[in-house]
């Protein structure tokens, strides 16, 4: 590729990826901070998300989520484990994991359809 387009020497970079990437996360935690419901898919889990939903559930607001048994499993261990634990003793909480290599991440709230 570098043949193609010459030598990078006063290249400069425009657009990092990562960056986007980092935005539609932050986004993603203001859906959740501001919904009234929650539905959605998720197929990576953070801190930061757990914890997000984990204060909506408190607080009332229906959460249903489904996991593919990758972060199902990791859901098991420290730190989620222990909120997962409280979560369940919520009638507005359900968490489901399919069988299946979910690649993929959507949350469908009564604000936003990202």
């Amino acid at each position: 590729m570098l043949k193609e387009i010459g030598c990078p020497y006063n290249f400069k970079v425009l657009y990092d990826k990562r960056t986007k990437i980092h935005n539609v996360y932050s986004n993603q935690l203001k859906i959740i901070k501001n919904a009234d419901y929650i539905y959605g898919i998720s197929s990576v889990i953070t801190e930061d998300y757990a914890d997000s939903i984990s204060e909506r559930v408190k607080e009332g607001t229906p959460v249903e989520l489904i996991v593919p048994l990758h972060v199902a499993e990791e859901l098991k261990q420290s730190p989620y484990a222990e909120k997962l634990k409280i979560l369940k003793n919520y009638k507005n909480f359900q968490l489901k994991s399919k069988n299946e290599d979910l690649k993929m991440g959507l949350i469908v709230t009564d604000k936003c359809l990202p």
